[in-house]
């Protein structure tokens, strides 16, 4: 796969961007601390939620053509398992580690997903 790193890392970084800036919008706005925690709350659970936006995984994954998939594609967890693949995000420097040795992540062995190319139809 060309440039499979760079699209990987770029789509991660648009997820991480568009979910930060909507931290920061919120971050305008007059809340006390105790909404401040749950705000924190809904923007991690919209975290581990990225990648069920479409069918093929989050916003930055559609934007470089890239897709996420599951290697039983009859599961009917499927949905589960893209969720549950992102909380091992919360270990992002052994997951890019990973990444570059094995082209996964630990929450794609776990949960048996992976990444591939779009292909143009």
């Amino acid at each position: 796969m060309e440039n499979y790193y760079l699209s990987r890392g770029l789509a991660f970084m648009i997820d991480l961007f568009i979910i930060g800036l909507i931290a920061v919008l919120i971050g305008f706005l007059p809340i006390t601390k105790e909404l401040d925690n749950i705000i924190f709350y809904i923007i991690l659970v919209v975290w581990f939620f990225k990648d069920i936006v479409n069918k093929d995984g989050s916003i930055g994954k559609n934007i470089l053509g890239i897709k996420l998939k599951c290697n039983n594609p009859n599961s009917r967890f499927i949905m589960v398992n893209k969720v549950l693949r992102n909380i091992t995000l919360l270990i992002w420097p052994i997951e890019a580690i990973l990444v570059i040795l094995f082209k996964k992540r630990i929450g794609d062995f776990v949960f048996g997903t992976y990444v591939e190319k779009k292909q143009i139809t």
